[in-house]
């Protein structure tokens, strides 16, 4: 019966049905209307009714005469369709058949038994099938044939009656209508579900079944993603063989796809056996649409809480990946042609347009100290202050502390063959020394800057006597290289920057790591900067007490060297460093009204500036947000209970009793420290697009990057399929 269901079920008009109690099958004003009614209104326009012998003034209107359904009758539903095949009227025993005019034939009633679907039509005085009526098509027969006796029009010739029955008794229309009559039926008397719930729950389970062997495949390409592996190889096309060993390369998510068949899922080794190869879900444009539903889901979560918080700041930082192109980070990698200040700022403008931020939120900038960036007329910062005035402009502060050094002792250790004479300096010259080689200065992790220098001189003696020993190598290129780098290592001037670097980098260290980490707070940042510029200015100003230890170790190290140094005089140092770093106070003073402090006292002119400046975001007057502020430092000078800094000051802040104080420290909080979280970003672009895979995409790339960024967004393979299956797909995901 399920294969005649299937076979015949886009033939049967059920309409308005469900798998519930009668309550849900409602009908519409149309279908409640009683169906004799319509054979009555359809009556009136059957031609030529035959008056019999047995009518007696019946009213035929009211009869259930198969001959009243040949006409084009409104739509009905099942149920109705069912009352009327089980309601058809056909004569009994009593009836008097009309006599044919010319041959003296009638109709015959033991036909109603031999042939059970055949009914006699007292209005027609002919023969017709009541379930090829009830459930005609337009076409039937061979070549689609339009049809007629005993369907469309009344069969009255009984002279062939045998013949014709038999005939059509033969035909698959006549059969694929007995099907139909009987699901329908065996559904009316509630013995089965109706056909078009049996339709749907068949697709239902062809649907899940297809969702089934997908997921797996999403759930690969996000784990990939995550973990910035590569998803493709040396031959990643066609259809994936299960077996163990494979010759070629074809790349981790494919071997992923094996790994996973082996770890049992039947659903996906079902898939890989038995799909077509037009419809695999393998291929590199299926996994770019799986990224790139990816990537739409990470944006549209980040743009939305960004958004519900009304407030933020913009940190954007370029470099130039392994193709050559200069990409632009924040939220995204966005690739830039013009690295105008104008042409940079235009850039990021329109990105945030695109990424659906709302920019009368921009309350933040934080670049680096590029002109093009930081320009006071032409950078990026100043033109985007032209159009968004409240959106402060911070420079990145650890660019601010960042010294730039030569890597070049590095570098020309890295050969094997001069490492191997590094080595066995420093085994025999520095015996106790943990570190066996020099430490790169990395351009973006700013802290192993602190630790090369310090690994430079503990090794400065190994160092020395490895340049000394390359020096009378025969290699020309060797030799000439470490003759110069021993002509400048022996210079006074050198040895004596060094081991001051190494002093001042002992200071700034615990500053480096601190501006390094995440959430940093701005106000943190400036007292923890002022503190290690406090010392600096120390060391500074008593330059000849400090510096006599460093400088009698210096002299030692250059008597060894035969080398003459005295006492430098004292020198006037360059602030620009410090002075950018610090010039923050200005920005932030104030907002100093909004953390009390035990010694803290406010001036009110203060308060007034702050409100004045971000009255836009605050929903109250003027002398309303300055009575709160003060109700808010009475709190804490109440409590002696003090926030830390402004992220502490927010978690105790209620916005339902101090909205506006709450809106400002959320500004406060939003302001930048350091842009370390675009060269974390920068990390992952290198790794992600390598000289391997340098023809990436943009769009592959930036979801790639976006799955292992935000690794604390949790995607639902679910979800992402969702997204796909709104496109048409060759197989119905939806």
């Amino acid at each position: 019966m399920s294969a005649a269901v299937s076979q015949s079920s886009s033939k049967i008009d059920v309409d308005n049905v469900t798998n519930t109690d009668k309550d849900k099958h409602k009908r519409s004003v149309e279908d409640d209307e009683d169906v004799t009614t319509k054979i009555a209104k359809t009556s009136k326009n059957v031609p030529n009714l035959r008056n019999s012998e047995n009518s007696h003034d019946t009213d035929i209107t009211n009869s259930m005469d198969i001959g009243l359904l040949i006409q084009p009758l409104e739509k009905i539903n099942s149920n109705k369709r069912a009352e009327l095949l089980l309601k058809i009227w056909e004569p009994d025993h009593t009836f008097i058949f009309p006599i044919s005019r010319d041959r003296k034939l009638k109709f015959q009633l033991s036909w109603l038994k031999k042939w059970s679907w055949l009914t006699y039509s007292k209005l027609h005085d002919g023969a017709f099938c009541k379930f090829c009526v009830l459930f005609k098509r337009n076409e039937g027969g061979r070549g689609n044939q339009k049809l007629g006796k005993l369907v469309l029009e009344k069969f009255f010739n009984w002279k062939k009656e045998i013949e014709e029955f038999n005939k059509h008794e033969a035909t698959k229309y006549h059969r694929n209508s007995i099907l139909d009559a009987d699901n329908l039926l065996s559904i009316y008397n509630k013995s089965k579900e109706f056909i078009d719930i049996q339709l749907n729950n068949k697709l239902k389970i062809e649907i899940q079944e297809n969702r089934k062997k997908i997921i797996p495949i999403i759930e690969t390409i996000i784990f990939c993603g995550r973990q910035g592996l590569a998803l493709r190889g040396h031959n990643d096309s066609g259809i994936i063989s299960l077996q163990n060993s494979q010759i070629y390369n074809d790349g981790n998510f494919r071997e992923s796809l094996r790994f996973k068949v082996e770890a049992g899922d039947k659903n996906l080794a079902n898939h890989l056996e038995t799909a077509p190869r037009n419809a695999t879900y393998l291929s590199p444009e299926i996994q770019n649409e799986v990224i790139n539903a990816c990537s739409n889901m990470i944006i549209e979560q980040l743009v939305s809480k960004i958004n519900s918080a009304k407030c933020f700041t913009v940190l954007a930082d370029e470099t130039t990946d392994i193709s050559g192109i200069e990409q632009l980070d924040f939220l995204k990698f966005v690739p830039v042609h013009d690295v105008t200040g104008k042409g940079l700022a235009t850039t990021v403008m329109d990105s945030l347009n695109e990424l659906g931020l709302e920019l009368k939120y921009l309350r933040g900038q934080g670049y680096d100290g590029a002109a093009a960036m930081s320009g006071h007329f032409n950078g990026v910062q100043a033109h985007v202050t032209k159009n968004y005035p409240l959106a402060h402009y911070i420079h990145c502060s650890f660019h601010s502390l960042n010294l730039a050094i030569s890597d070049a002792f590095c570098v020309f250790f890295k050969y094997p063959k001069r490492n191997n004479v590094l080595t066995e300096s420093i085994s025999s010259i520095c015996p106790s020394s943990n570190v066996i080689r020099l430490k790169l200065l990395c351009p973006t992790r700013w802290v192993d800057r602190h630790d090369s220098i310090i690994v430079f001189i503990d090794l400065f003696d190994a160092i020395i006597e490895s340049l000394t020993k390359v020096c009378s190598w025969f290699d020309k290129d060797s030799s000439s290289g470490a003759y110069q780098l021993l002509c400048s290592i022996k210079q006074p001037e050198f040895v004596l920057a060094t081991f001051v670097l190494a002093k001042v980098f002992g200071i700034s260290l615990p500053l480096s790591k601190h501006l390094q980490t995440k959430n940093i707070d701005l106000i943190d940042a400036i007292e923890n900067a002022d503190s290690v510029r406090c010392i600096i200015e120390s060391i500074r100003k008593n330059a000849e007490s400090e510096f006599k230890s460093i400088f009698d170790e210096v002299k030692t190290k250059c008597d060894a060297l035969n080398i003459e140094i005295s006492l430098p005089r004292r020198t006037n140092v360059q602030k620009n460093h410090c002075n950018r770093f610090l010039s923050h106070k200005t920005v932030l003073k104030n907002f100093t009204c909004l953390l009390p402090s035990s010694n803290g006292k406010f001036e009110e002119d203060n308060i007034k500036q702050l409100i004045e400046m971000y009255q836009d975001d605050l929903d109250c007057g003027k002398l309303a947000a300055i009575g709160e502020i003060k109700t808010w430092q009475q709190k804490f000078v109440q409590s002696q209970v003090f926030p830390k800094n402004s992220l502490d000051a927010l978690q105790k802040c209620n916005e339902m009793i101090f909205p506006s104080t709450f809106k400002l420290l959320q500004i406060l909080a939003n302001l930048s420290v350091t842009t370390a979280n675009n060269e974390r970003s920068f990390s992952t672009l290198k790794r992600l697009k390598t000289y391997l895979r340098n023809t990436t995409c943009e769009n592959r790339l930036n979801g790639l990057a976006l799955l292992n960024i935000y690794r604390e967004i949790i995607l639902k393979p679910e979800d992402v399929l969702n997204k796909l299956a709104i496109k048409t797909r060759r197989i119905r995901l939806m």
